[in-house]
């Protein structure tokens, strides 16, 4: 009978999704081998996540105490500065092969007035390890990443 009452539980809990995060862990993708590389070396207050074969990260973000009361263009300018040195850290503490092969890398910088969503593909953000000079990474980002600016709510 208790052979019975377990069969019937775990294949109710199978139906229901249970044990589909587990799976989804076991399932080697090129994300979750990037993410267990980078959780080690991006800030603490980033959080890295991994759906099929997409990395989102998302940076919770203050202004400096000196800049609080600042106006909205130089918040912008702080957010999307911060935005780029994101991408830049990506593609340099991630494994350029693996990179390449990850769909889209998502970064959201969320701030208490502004909200940044922005989208690339793994193979377009790996170049950004080898870019040194400033001029050349904007230009880079400017023609491959795709921001969308929104208040907070």
């Amino acid at each position: 009978m208790g052979i019975v009452m377990m069969g019937i539980f775990l294949i109710e809990a199978s139906r229901r999704g249970v044990f589909q995060e587990h799976r989804e862990k076991l399932m080697a993708t090129s994300c979750r081998s990037n993410a267990v590389k980078l959780n080690r070396r991006i800030p603490k207050t980033w959080t890295s996540k991994c759906k099929n074969n997409n990395l989102r990260i998302e940076i919770p973000l203050e202004m400096p105490a000196s800049a609080k009361n600042s106006s909205l263009s130089k918040l912008r300018i702080f957010l999307f500065r911060e935005l780029a040195n994101a991408y830049v850290l990506v593609a340099r503490n991630s494994a350029q092969d693996n990179l390449e092969n990850i769909n889209f890398v998502g970064i959201v910088i969320e701030n208490s007035r502004i909200r940044l969503t922005s989208i690339t593909k793994g193979e377009q953000l790996a170049p950004l390890a080898y870019l040194k000079a400033r001029d050349l990474i904007s230009a880079h980002i400017a023609k491959t990443v795709k921001i969308l600016e929104a208040p907070t709510k």
